[in-house]
């Protein structure tokens, strides 16, 4: 037998079908306009025609736009069914099913339209957003929220989010030996005003997964000391112990590293003059020099990327001292572990600082939202989800 080949076409409708099958669990993910609302159109009437019942049947998207997209689809479909002559609706069940129709899928696909007008408050196909806010109206107490609660559009959570971060700023600038000063002082040196306010932004969207790490390790305290561990630092260090410690006389081989900057200072002028200076310079220097200008020294040994040179030494530098790439080579494993370790120590001290005016920023937000009796975007989903967690409750 001669192997059947497939179009592209061919493939992507057996790919849908497939997607559309209303027996199987599936995950779609495709890239916009090749066919994600045709593929849930599809399987909203296949269920139909399954006999789910409409009011059993619960279809979430991100936006209003594309609900009511879906929504008309399946409107236009189940009315051409109800009106179709019997060879059409064949053919048309026949192209959703991938297979004939039986008589019972025939008379229930004319029926649908009928059915679905006299399902109470009609088909369910709404926003995530939208259906979480309805959930919470039915039971907002069982979600340990205000019944009479208001919802926050993006504006509104803006304005009270501008308020928690202006007296959160206050706070820190009014009390400097604060934790809070402190890490508002590590963050501030890292990013600009721009990026501050999306850092924060950031924070309060995930709030939940803040809270939730917070609640499980016990305290703000505990998840910044599992955060410490978890990139290798002992509760003692910082990037300053761990670059003082670098940087001290017997960290490094000193006499090697000087017979080797000797023979640097007589090899080429574009290459081995120069990083024999910056090693001779930086051992001359003090502690704290050294400390300073560690990525200069660095730059003597590795490559922009943080990768050992190649080629360490020239040829005129390994005959006045043969060992030299050996003692360039072993300095710069080295000064790599160094590196890495004071990356690990400002990863844990952005990240703590980071964790501390999120957790602060969440609890004066939450505070302004309690007065106000609102809830956010953020809010609905969360509170949603730990309903549908609970014993008894359905949507």
């Amino acid at each position: 037998m001669r192997p059947v080949h497939m179009t592209a076409q061919q493939s992507a409708v057996l790919s849908q079908r497939r997607a559309a099958a209303p027996a199987d669990s599936v995950w779609v993910a495709a890239s916009a306009g090749t066919g994600k609302t045709t593929v849930l159109t599809q399987r909203f009437l296949r269920l139909l025609l399954a006999g789910c019942a409409a009011e059993r049947l619960l279809c979430l998207t991100f936006t209003k736009a594309a609900a009511a997209e879906m929504a008309n689809r399946i409107a236009e479909h189940l009315a051409l069914w109800a009106a179709m002559e019997e060879l059409d609706l064949a053919k048309a069940l026949e192209s959703l099913l991938g297979r004939a129709p039986s008589d019972q899928e025939r008379d229930l696909a004319r029926s649908l339209f009928a059915r679905v007008l006299d399902t109470p408050g009609g088909l369910r196909i709404m926003t995530i957003h939208a259906f979480c806010q309805s959930l919470l109206r039915r039971f907002p107490l069982e979600a340990g929220i205000a019944p009479h609660f208001q919802l926050l559009d993006e504006r509104g959570s803006e304005e009270l989010l501008a308020e928690a971060r202006d007296a959160m700023l206050q706070e820190a600038g009014d009390e400097e030996g604060l934790d809070l000063a402190r890490a508002l002082a590590v963050v501030s040196s890292r990013v600009n005003e721009q990026d501050f306010a999306e850092l924060i932004a950031g924070l309060i969207r995930a709030r939940g997964r803040i809270v939730k790490l917070i609640e499980r390790e016990g305290d703000l305290a505990k998840l910044i000391a599992i955060t410490r561990v978890a990139v290798g630092l002992r509760s003692e260090e910082d990037e300053r112990s761990i670059c003082a410690a670098g940087v001290a006389e017997g960290a490094f081989d000193r006499a090697a590293l000087r017979r080797a900057a000797q023979a640097l200072a007589r090899g080429s002028e574009k290459t081995d003059q120069p990083r024999g200076a910056v090693i001779a310079t930086w051992l001359d220097a003090g502690p704290t020099e050294r400390i300073d200008t560690l990525d200069d020294y660095a730059g003597a040994f590795l490559t922009k990327e943080g990768e050992l040179l190649k080629r360490p030494a020239t040829k005129a530098v390994t005959a006045l001292l043969p060992e030299a790439s050996e003692i360039l080579a072993a300095e710069g494993q080295r000064v790599i572990e160094l590196l890495a370790r004071r990356r690990a120590a400002r990863i844990a001290e952005s990240t703590s600082a980071l964790l501390t005016l999120g957790a602060e920023m969440i609890g004066r937000y939450t505070a302004l939202k309690e007065n106000h009796v609102a809830l956010d975007y953020e809010d609905l989903v969360l509170a949603a989800r730990r309903l549908l967690e609970t014993p008894g409750i359905a949507p």
